[in-house]
């Protein structure tokens, strides 16, 4: 640690250029223990510690084994006595939890002798208030309706705390044992009715493929040629060159221009 102490001192030298006394002191603080350093109350350090761990226990819903935390974080560990270091360190049953447990115990001393002095005063007034024991009243006789329905009321009154019971220890109850039932027949259900809307798909697929046809002969026979009953004897007509139709415009102007100058002579 002192080389630790020396490196750090030689680098705030180096960057700043001039000493710094009060860095220079926390640095050396840093590396004692806790219950060493000059100006800090090790029992409120303890205390503070335990106020974050018990919160951090409350938050984390078990016990925190970790160690106490402290300003020198050498090896991550509790801190233990240094030999001829001044006063030792509280051991692990924490003075913090003792001084709290001292204030509890007082506490409920304190209330107890309240509370007694409270029952003493109150005695003889309800003495007093109350000369005689209070009468038990009789039994009133009920016939067999009124005492089978509250037999009926008790037990279902059993039956949904029961119910509320394993709703809280997060045990299976009848209706939870039902479930499984329940979802294998609405299985089952859900494939019939997917059998059923299958075989109704391709049974309109299968219409729809026989309207298409009956389309398609429409329109053959729509564009079919509508045969003549008499066909009458007709002369082939000479059949006509294919270049006629391709002959460009300056070859029909000039057969135009030939034509007419025949005609003129």
């Amino acid at each position: 640690m002192s080389k630790r102490y020396d490196v750090s001192c030689e680098i705030l030298g180096r960057e700043t250029g001039k000493p710094r006394p009060q860095l220079q002191a926390i640095l050396k603080s840093m590396r004692r223990p806790i219950h060493e350093i000059h100006g800090l109350d090790a029992g409120h350090w303890y205390a503070a510690v335990e106020r974050a761990r018990s919160a951090e226990r409350r938050r984390r819903g078990g016990i925190d084994k970790r160690p106490v935390p402290s300003w020198n974080f050498r090896g991550g560990g509790p801190l233990k006595p240094l030999p001829n270091g001044g006063p030792s360190p509280p051991p692990d049953s924490q003075p913090a939890l003792r001084w709290k447990l001292n204030e509890q115990l007082q506490r409920q001393m304190e209330l107890r002798e309240k509370l007694r002095q409270l029952e003493e005063s109150e005695a003889p007034e309800k003495a007093e208030e109350l000369p005689n024991p209070p009468e038990v009243p009789e039994e009133v006789p009920m016939d067999d309706a009124t005492v089978l329905r509250l037999l009926e009321e008790q037990r279902e009154m059993q039956l949904c705390l029961h119910e509320k019971l394993e709703h809280l220890l997060d045990r299976p109850s009848q209706a939870r044992k039902k479930i499984p039932q329940q979802e294998k027949q609405l299985n089952l259900e859900n494939e019939e009715l997917e059998k059923r809307l299958r075989k109704q798909m391709e049974e309109v697929q299968s219409q729809e493929e026989a309207l298409q046809r009956l389309q398609q002969q429409a329109l053959d026979l729509a564009k079919a040629p509508e045969t003549p009953e008499a066909p009458a004897a007709t002369e082939p007509e000479p059949k006509r060159s294919s270049m006629l139709s391709f002959r460009s415009p300056l070859h029909r102007a000039r057969s135009g221009l030939t034509a007419f100058n025949l005609d003129k002579r």
